[in-house]
This record gives structure tokens, C-alpha cells and sequence, in this order.
């Protein structure tokens, strides 16, 4: 999430990871990718995704969105299904470590926006069939934000936020 692409795309290709990764058998990739990513994407702004182009050469000229299209279809072609894994709110490499679903200027809107548009650019998509809603929403006590599970309106209710998201 920090590379508006998959990380691993500066050592690896990306055709070659997903033939291997369908080869040992698996059926079902995991994608982090972040609230902001997604917000940018809806708003027609593309992020340059951060890459080694002389592995991933058939990339060159495509933006993250692009690409991310580009890696559904070569999941397809493959035989494997993917579940997007709300990861961070901002787009950060260490944003797995963040506690909530909303940092900054990415609000608690802003992430229901991008699973709404998400849902309905992919809903025609049966490559795409699962959404992880956040990555680990979490926190110690004496830490601030940090998510709850309880019957409140608190805005780090991870409880009220993921029904409501299941609603999008």
C-alpha cells in the first residue's frame, strides 16, 4: 500500500507471481490496499505505481488503477479468486500497524465510499468475490484511536462500522 501496487512488483514480475501462486495450488490472493488509493481512484486521480519496469515491462504506461485491472485479469486467466483487504486508511507501508479504519483526511466516509465504489466497479467481476473490510482493526487500551467492539456510536466502533459497511 505504500506503491499505489503490489509490493514485491521491484523483485518479481507480476504474470510470473500469479501463474506460480495458481501453480502450488492456491485459489484465493489476499490484496492490501488502502482507503486513500481507492478515494483517488473514484475521484479519477491515478497514483504512478512504484515498480522495477524492466521486470514488469508489460506495465510501462499503466497507472495503479490500470494495473490492478491488469492483475485481475491475469488472476482470471489463472483460475484464482481475490479478496481486497482494506488495509490502511492512508496509502503507508505501515499502515497495517494503524488501529482504525480512518487517519487524517481519510474519514470514516471516505472508507465507506471506497467500498461502495469498489462494489459496484467490480460487481459484474466474479474474479473479485470478497471484501476483508479492514486489516486487524485494533488497539491497547491506553492507545488513541483505537477500535472497540461494543453496542455504542462511538466513531472507533469497529462493531457499528462493519455493519454499517456490510450495508455498502
Amino acid at each position: 500500500t505504500g506503491t499505489n501496487t503490489f509490493d514485491g512488483l521491484w523483485a518479481a514480475g507480476l504474470n510470473e507471481s500469479v501463474e506460480a501462486i495458481a501453480d502450488r495450488g492456491f485459489n484465493l490472493i489476499r490484496v492490501p490496499i488502502s482507503t486513500e488509493l481507492i478515494k483517488n481512484w473514484s475521484q479519477g486521480k491515478y497514483p504512478a505505481a512504484n515498480y522495477n519496469e524492466s521486470i514488469n515491462e508489460y506495465l510501462k504506461g499503466k497507472n495503479s488503477l490500470e494495473i490492478f485491472d491488469y492483475f485481475l485479469n491475469e488472476c482470471e486467466k489463472n483460475g484464482v479468486k481475490v479478496m481486497l483487504d482494506i488495509h490502511s486508511a492512508k496509502t503507508d507501508p505501515m499502515g497495517h500497524i494503524k488501529n482504525v479504519w480512518y487517519e487524517g483526511d481519510i474519514t470514516e466516509e471516505d472508507y465507506y465510499n471506497a467500498l461502495k465504489y469498489m462494489a459496484k466497479r467490480y460487481c459484474q467481476n466474479d474474479t473479485l468475490i470478497a471484501f476483508d473490510l479492514k486489516n486487524e482493526p485494533h488497539g491497547k487500551a491506553n492507545e488513541t484511536p483505537r477500535a472497540i467492539w461494543n453496542n455504542s456510536k462511538d466513531k472507533n466502533n469497529w462493531r457499528a462500522v462493519a455493519e454499517k459497511a456490510a450495508l455498502c
